[in-house]
C-alpha cells in the first residue's frame, strides 16, 4: 500500500476504531429520542397548554367573581360635618350565560385543544419519518462505503498481480500504469464515501437534538415491505388518520360555534351580585354594617348592524376553513399516491439491481479468466469491475430507497400501522 493510500485511509481507520466503542443506537431508540427532544414537538406541546388555558379563561368568565376592597379618608382640616372615615367591602358577582355564548365558546375552545393535539401528532409523525429517513441514509452510506472499500481491495489485488506479470514479462508496463490509475480512482471513491457517511451522521445527530459530532453505532434494519394494500385503500385510510386533516376539520367545527356566538350579539344579558360593607364610623346615612344584593339585566335592541357584520365575517372564516380542509384533503390524497408511486418504483429498482449485480459479477469473472489466459485485455477487466461496483452501489441505494419510501408512505397516511395483519390505523404507542 502506498503512502497516499495510507494517509487517505487514516481518518477512516480512526473513525472505525472510535465507532467500535460508541454506543449502539437502534432505529426505535433514535425515533423515541427525537420525538422527546424535537423543538417542533415541544412547541406543539406548549400550544396545547395555551389552548387549554384559553378554555379555562372562557369558563371563568361565567364563574363567580369575588373582590375585596378597602377605602379610607382623612381630612387635615375638617369643614362642618366632615369626619374621617374608612370602609371594607366584600363583594361577589355572577354573570348568567342566558344566550349560551360562553358555552359555545367553551365548545369551540375544546375543539381547538383537540386540534392542537392533532397538530402535535402531525409533528411527531413528521419527526418519525425524518429520523427514519436519516437513519436509513446512515445505513446506506455505510453500505456504499463497504462497496467502495471492496472495489479498492480488488483494485489493489489486481495491481499486485499486474506488477508480478510485468516483472516476468507477460504483461506490458501500460497495464501496470492503468491498474495504478484504477487504485487511485478507488481511493478517491472511498474518501468520498467516507465523507458521505460523516454528512449523514451529522444530519441524524441534528434531528436527535444532540451535538453534531456525537458518536454512535447503527444497527441493521430488516427489509420488510409491509405495504400490502393499493393506493385507493391508503388514501381512504389517510382521510381518517392524517392528523393535519383532523385538525382542519376540528377548526371548521370550532368556527361554526364562533358563528353561532356572533349571531347572539343582541341576546339579553343578566348578572347578579351581593356585597357586604363594614364602615369604620357608622352614621344614620352610612350604617356600620351594610349588605346589598343587586341584579343587572340588559336587552340590546339595536347596534347599527354590528352583530350582523360580525356574523357575516365569522361565517366567511368558517367557509375559508372548510375550503382549506377540502384543499388539504386533496393534498393528502396526492401525497399518498405519490408515496405509492415512489414505493412501486423502489420495488422495481430492487428487482432490476439484483439482476444487474448477478450479471456484472459473472461478467467480471469471465473478463478475469480471459485476461489471465491471454484472450482478453485489461480494459475489459477494469470496465467489468466498474460495472460491478456501480451495480452493487445501485442495489444498496435501491434497498434503502425501499425503506425510505415505506417511511414516507407512513407519513402520508398518518399512521405507523399500514399492515392489515396489525390493524389499519391502529393508534401508535
Amino acid at each position: 500500500m502506498n503512502w497516499f493510500l495510507a494517509l487517505s485511509l487514516l481518518p477512516i481507520s480512526l473513525v472505525n476504531q472510535s465507532a467500535a466503542y460508541a454506543p449502539v443506537l437502534t432505529l426505535d431508540e433514535a425515533v423515541q429520542r427525537a420525538v422527546s427532544q424535537a423543538y417542533s414537538v415541544r412547541i406543539a406541546g406548549t400550544n396545547i397548554i395555551k389552548a387549554q388555558a384559553q378554555v379555562d379563561q372562557v369558563k371563568g368568565s361565567v364563574g363567580p367573581q369575588v373582590t375585596f376592597t378597602g377605602s379610607g379618608q382623612r381630612f387635615d382640616r375638617k369643614a362642618a360635618g366632615q369626619i374621617d372615615a374608612g370602609s371594607l367591602t366584600l363583594g361577589a358577582n355572577l354573570n348568567l350565560d342566558l344566550a349560551g355564548s360562553v358555552r359555545g365558546a367553551v365548545r369551540a375552545g375544546n375543539l381547538n385543544v383537540q386540534a392542537q393535539r392533532d397538530l402535535l401528532n402531525s409533528e411527531i409523525a413528521g419527526v418519525r419519518a425524518d429520523v427514519r429517513s436519516a437513519y436509513f441514509s446512515v445505513l446506506q452510506t455505510n453500505a456504499l462505503l463497504g462497496v467502495q472499500r471492496e472495489a479498492l481491495a480488488n483494485a489493489e489485488k489486481r495491481l499486485a498481480q499486474g506488477k508480478s506479470r510485468f516483472e516476468v514479462g507477460i504483461a506490458p508496463k501500460f497495464d501496470v500504469i492503468r491498474l495504478e490509475g484504477e487504485v487511485a480512482q478507488a481511493q478517491a471513491a472511498v474518501i468520498n464515501a467516507e465523507n458521505a457517511v460523516r454528512t449523514t451522521r451529522n444530519v441524524l445527530n441534528n434531528l436527535l437534538v444532540q451535538p453534531i459530532d456525537t458518536d454512535f453505532q447503527t444497527q441493521a434494519v430488516p427489509f420488510v415491505d409491509d405495504a400490502e394494500l393499493g393506493a385507493d385503500a391508503y388514501v381512504g385510510l389517510a382521510q381518517t388518520t392524517r392528523p393535519e386533516l383532523l385538525a382542519a376539520l376540528r377548526r371548521v367545527e370550532a368556527l361554526k360555534e364562533v358563528s353561532r356566538i356572533e349571531s347572539r350579539g343582541l341576546s339579553p344579558q343578566l348578572g347578579v351580585g351581593v356585597s357586604a360593607t363594614h364602615n369604620a364610623r357608622g352614621s344614620v346615612f352610612s350604617p356600620k354594617n351594610q349588605g346589598v344584593a343587586s341584579i343587572q339585566a340588559s336587552l340590546p335592541i339595536w347596534d347599527s348592524g354590528i352583530t350582523k357584520a360580525r356574523t357575516r365575517a365569522a361565517r366567511q372564516d368558517e367557509e375559508a376553513a372548510r375550503l382549506q380542509a377540502d384543499q388539504l384533503r386533496l393534498a393528502v390524497s396526492l401525497q399518498v399516491r405519490q408515496a405509492m408511486i415512489r414505493l412501486e418504483n423502489a420495488r422495481a429498482q430492487r428487482t432490476v439491481t439484483k439482476t444487474q449485480v448477478d450479471t456484472a459479477t459473472e461478467a467480471l469473472r469471465i473478463a478475469n479468466l480471459r485476461y489471465e489466459n491471454g484472450e482478453g485485455i485489461l480494459l475489459d477487466v477494469t470496465t467489468a469491475q466498474q460495472n460491478l461496483t456501480g451495480a452493487k452501489a445501485a442495489q444498496v441505494s435501491a434497498d434503502y430507497e425501499l425503506l425510505t419510501a415505506l417511511a414516507e408512505l407512513r407519513r402520508a397516511v398518518g399512521t405507523d400501522q399500514i399492515d392489515p395483519a396489525k390493524g389499519l390505523g391502529e393508534k401508535n404507542q
